[in-house]
């Protein structure tokens, strides 16, 4: 009997082998296999931590700083836009202000919004010595903005002006294009800056 079990365990034991030559069961477990696994754990965690940290990153990267500058905007503040356009944005106008840098390529293209009464925006026209300049009537906005909220092609009249910008201590043109909704009381002006 005690041969018989012998012989038993004998051929147990060569088919355990046998099934472990041929990968069929795990092999016996190894120390140094749990720390090989912890090592590629922890390595596989902080990339996954890095990729996620950057992705973050460029979320946060691509939006304005500014509150009042549209989606897409450059993260250059209001202050930094005007003064790089050489505009003047009177206190009357900061309520309701909203703005888009748009830079691509060799385009380079600020466009403002505000609403306010007539008096605050001729205010606007006369510190960017822009009152004197000769109007015409446009039906729809003349210049090209894309902008989510703007008024796009329609039958709307506006009341625009182009004016170019050369003030002696700059070495760039910029051209200024806009335009007025004067229905109501309260003014709306769209304006385009670009630099020459």
């Amino acid at each position: 009997m005690k041969s018989g079990l012998h012989a038993l365990l004998r051929e147990r034991r060569q088919d355990v082998l046998s099934l472990m030559s041929a990968n069929l069961l795990p092999p016996v477990a190894d120390p140094r296999h749990g720390r090989r696994r912890g090592v590629i754990i922890l390595i596989a965690g902080v990339l996954l931590a890095g990729i996620l940290s950057l992705v973050a990153w460029n979320a946060v990267r691509d939006r304005p700083h500014d509150p009042r500058a549209y989606t897409g905007s450059q993260s250059q503040s209001l202050d930094e836009m005007l003064q790089t356009y050489q505009l003047i944005l009177p206190r009357c106008a900061t309520d309701t202000v909203r703005y888009l840098q748009y830079v691509q390529g060799t385009t380079d293209s600020f466009y403002l919004y505000f609403q306010g009464e007539r008096q605050c925006v001729d205010e606007f026209l006369d510190v960017n010595s822009m009152a004197d300049e000769e109007t015409f009537q446009t039906t729809g906005l003349p210049f090209d903005a894309g902008i989510e909220g703007w008024p796009q092609a329609g039958a709307k009249q506006y009341t625009a002006l182009h004016h170019t910008l050369d003030p002696p201590d700059s070495s760039s043109l910029v051209a200024v294009d806009i335009a007025l909704d004067l229905a109501d009381a309260e003014v709306e002006l769209y304006l385009r800056a670009g630099i020459l």
